[in-house]
């Protein structure tokens, strides 16, 4: 398999393009910030850096693995309990590689190039050309033994592991391309440019049984808190907060200038990013206590590990965020 060139590297550039300017802040309301209380003693700091040769778009966590895909096609493989030292690359696809997935002994890759493709963790060869479909691939989803893929035709399919990678579902409802997926028990969430979010059963053949609306823009993403509560981003530069048991969302988290790119859980925050380079923390009730901003650059995805996470920008930075004492 061909492989290219180096694609890690230390970074400590000092430039504009590398300024993380960290902002303190408090909403009482969720609405208006504040400056916060110099009582608060601990905020969320950019304590590692780390380059590679192109923009970072998508990424999955395997054991102490981090498969990060690439603009270029490229996937590159780093050792996160050993310095984040990258062990591996390789070129996956031809186009960008819109998102990856961590499935058991494989890590599945889906891109522009209209191919969904199945990788060895051990030797990263391809085992499998799973789908060459007439359309761009945005979102994969390890459900169970199932795989889904989403696209920018607006259906949903669903293919079996057990079975080749055999299409047993195919999920239509949505009007537009669907951008992101994600396990909420036995439920699959599922975010449209339809400015919807549809949320399919698993104990009814993934039925549709609910569709959510209130954004007014596309859904990019969309967390799972628990069985009742999630979260869902928007390129409406809105985060809302619903619960299922509710007719209407339960709360907006205001604050993004841009377009959501990313949610995720760590610790006990929520952390959205956005393409202004914005990243805020929310509490669990849903205060947002800080604001980070990359300057002048897209983040294009976040990543929990542990009690820490790491956020891809379009710098070709990946950052890593942590905890400290504010001093």
């Amino acid at each position: 398999m061909p492989k290219p060139g180096p694609v890690l590297s230390d970074s400590k550039r000092s430039g504009k393009n590398s300024e993380v300017c960290i902002q303190l802040i408090i909403s009482n309301k969720g609405d208006d910030m504040h400056n916060i209380s110099p009582s608060i003693s601990l905020f969320w700091s950019c304590t590692e850096v780390k380059e590679v040769n192109n923009q970072p778009i998508s990424v999955t966590l395997s054991d102490d693995k981090i498969f990060v895909g690439l603009q270029d096609g490229t996937v590159v493989i780093l050792d996160y309990k050993d310095g984040f030292r990258c062990v591996d690359s390789f070129v996956a696809h031809e186009k960008s590689v819109k998102c990856v997935e961590n499935f058991d002994r494989s890590i599945i890759t889906g891109s522009d190039d209209k191919t969904i493709k199945v990788w060895d963790k051990i030797n990263s060869h391809s085992t499998a050309l799973i789908e060459k479909l007439d359309v761009q691939i945005r979102a994969l989803l390890k459900f169970d033994r199932f795989l889904f893929s989403s696209s920018t035709d607006s259906s949903i399919i669903g293919l079996d592991s057990e079975k080749k990678w055999s299409k047993i579902f195919t999920l239509s409802g949505h009007t537009r391309a669907v951008q992101c997926l994600a396990k909420m028990g036995p439920m699959l969430l599922s975010g449209s440019t339809d400015e919807s979010i549809k949320m399919w059963d698993a104990q009814t053949g993934f039925k549709c049984v609910r569709t959510f609306h209130e954004h007014t823009k596309t859904v990019t993403k969309v967390l799972p808190q628990d069985e009742n509560v999630f979260l869902s981003g928007s390129s409406d530069c809105m985060v809302r907060v619903w619960d299922v048991r509710c007719d209407k969302s339960i709360r907006t988290l205001v604050g993004h200038n841009h377009f959501i790119s990313s949610l995720i859980k760590v610790s006990d925050y929520v952390v959205s990013a956005s393409l202004e380079g914005k990243i805020m923390f929310w509490d669990k009730d849903w205060q947002c206590l800080q604001s980070s901003e990359i300057s002048g650059e897209n983040v294009k995805f976040l990543l929990p590990i542990d009690d820490f996470f790491l956020s891809g920008s379009s710098d070709k930075i990946i950052r890593q965020w942590k905890r400290v004492l504010f001093t």
